[in-house]
């Protein structure tokens, strides 16, 4: 059967996992879902704590109590109850169909469902959940786990903290950047999830491969260009394969303005060669604005423009501009720049 809700409630539920309170000083968390005749009902009061595997429950605070509900439109109504009694013992209670009934594999099976579901669609624990997905299988169990989560919130959450658990691997970071540039829709979140990347440090071709593949790939100018002038402050844009890379992300924005703040980005660095510059200026080829296409070539360093790769692209970016206002800055620009 087709389960719902769950990720809302997860939040609700495991507000404070695990351990913490769920519901402060006796206070009570409660919600329902529902949704094409499935109704899904969870009601906490109390403080909880989860097992391990985040299939059962391991304590509840004195006088707390967790319900879980489920019925469907034609089909079973399910009931479980947690609760602790006065000498601190964890109680339990299952119902089918309004009729008390035996903890049995069935029931058990259900709760479990009921709350690894949970758990898997939220966000808190997930560094203790990700520590031991990678002791089972590595990397690739936790991007499995990942695989099946419906929230691009939770998602994140894990792509982080599988990047911030350290000693991965260049293609392993790579293969989690790729993952999360694939199956995270919201670009914001994605942009979270490499930026996080960026700050931990990226070493070696293959985590900055992945890492501008994935950005690339996101669909907002915006934030593609924050991660990109974001990356051109470190990137070691020297070597030609990450070189190549950059660009070809640098390629995928659209908007001239934010492809400018970019290719301006790369000029801002220091000890700028011929080689990375002569690419700065066939990628700002491809803006249309001559407006934003002169503010790029104009900040060429003169030096450079000695250089005949770089003087070649500079003349071959400028015969696209159709200003003859914009046209004379540039060659003015140049001209200036020889001797």
């Amino acid at each position: 059967m087709r389960r719902l809700g769950l990720g809302a409630l997860a939040l609700l539920l495991l507000a404070a996992w695990p351990g913490a309170a769920a519901g402060q000083g006796g206070s009570t968390i409660q919600h329902v879902t529902r949704e094409n005749g499935h109704t899904l009902r969870v009601r906490v009061h109390g403080s909880v704590e989860f097992t391990d595997d985040d299939r059962g429950i391991r304590s509840v605070s004195r006088g707390g109590r967790v319900t879980l509900e489920e019925s469907f439109r034609g089909g079973p109504h399910r009931r479980a109850e947690f609760w602790s009694t006065a000498s601190g013992e964890l109680r339990r209670a299952y119902y089918l169909d309004g009729e008390a009934h035996a903890f049995d594999a069935d029931a058990r099976a259900w709760v479990e469902r009921t709350l690894e579901g949970m758990a898997r669609e939220s966000a808190v624990g997930a560094e203790r959940r990700v520590a031991r997905l990678r002791q089972r299988g590595g990397v690739p169990a936790v991007l499995g786990y990942v695989r099946d989560i419906r929230s691009d919130g939770a998602k994140r959450a894990y792509y982080v903290a599988l990047l911030r658990s350290g000693g991965l691997s260049g293609a392993e970071v790579a293969s989690v950047l790729e993952d999360a540039g694939r199956r995270i829709d919201s670009d914001g979140e994605t942009r979270y999830v490499l930026k996080t990347a960026l700050d931990q440090g990226l070493r070696g071709r293959e985590a900055w491969a992945g890492f501008f593949r994935a950005a690339g790939g996101i669909d907002s100018d915006g934030e593609a260009r924050y991660l990109l002038a974001a990356a051109a402050a470190g990137a070691p844009l020297d070597d030609d394969a990450v070189r190549r890379d950059f660009f070809r992300a640098t390629g995928e924005i659209d908007s001239d303005g934010e492809r400018r703040y970019v290719l301006t980005a790369v000029l801002r660095r220091s000890g700028v060669g011929p080689a990375l510059a002569a690419d700065v200026l066939r990628s700002a080829g491809g803006i249309s604005s001559d407006g934003e296409k002169a503010y790029v070539l104009v900040q060429v360093p003169r030096a450079l423009l000695a250089h005949r790769a770089v003087g070649d692209a500079y003349l071959a970016a400028a015969e696209g501009i159709g200003s003859d206002g914009e046209r004379s800055r540039v060659l003015t620009h140049l001209a200036r720049s020889r001797p």
